[in-house]
């Protein structure tokens, strides 16, 4: 009975383990949404020669089968820039909600694979694509190990930095029935609709 009970405990301890980094990982408050960033650095990530695994933080990634490691290690094989999010529309939902998320701020945002866009056609241009928060407290899924929080998915190059580039095309854009229906749907707290 005694031994039945250790074993119980050492599996409780166990999983507790194995769960931990992803409740660490959870936020109160994630942020989604388009932004416009004019790009003031880049870097094409190679985790292969970025990620010391000497270092404790990334060293679990040698724990993963081959399998896993190279789709874990292909996941990270995206751009870094370095900018400011000139304009937002992306809002934050949960604990803190709140609208405009990192407007006027300099932030680091990772593109992930697959990649269509390279460093050299982003640098010192103003880009527009979709912001989301992923990670608050660490975690391993992309692009947590960058020290950002936020990806940047589909960006499009809509002219050079600090200018009033791809205004017009917002402008429309905010105009269209498809932008006021989806604002309309998420007021009224209907996320799907809105998504959509």
């Amino acid at each position: 009975m005694q031994a039945g009970g250790c074993g119980r405990w050492a599996l409780a301890l166990l999983l507790g383990w194995f769960w931990a980094p992803k409740v660490q990982a959870a936020c109160l408050t994630l942020a989604a949404g388009p932004v416009v960033y004019d790009v003031t650095g880049c870097k094409l990530i190679d985790p292969d020669k970025d990620f010391d695994l000497s270092k404790e933080r990334f060293r679990f990634i040698g724990d993963f089968d081959p399998v896993g490691r190279k789709a874990f290690v292909d996941s990270y094989r995206g751009l870094y820039l370095k900018g400011k999010v000139v304009k937002s529309n992306a809002v934050s939902k949960g604990v803190g909600a709140e609208s405009n998320v990192l407007a006027s701020q300099d932030v680091f945002l990772f593109v992930p694979p697959p990649l269509k866009l390279a460093c050299e056609a982003a640098w010192g241009k103003r880009l527009s694509g979709n912001l989301r928060q992923v990670c608050c407290d660490g975690g391993g899924d992309i692009p947590c190990l960058l020290d950002t929080e936020y990806l940047l998915n589909a960006p499009q190059v809509v002219g050079a930095a600090s200018t009033g580039a791809g205004d017009k095309q917002r402008q429309r854009a905010q105009k269209s029935k498809t932008v006021k229906d989806g604002d309309k749907a998420f007021a009224a707290k209907k996320y799907k609709e809105a998504v959509k």
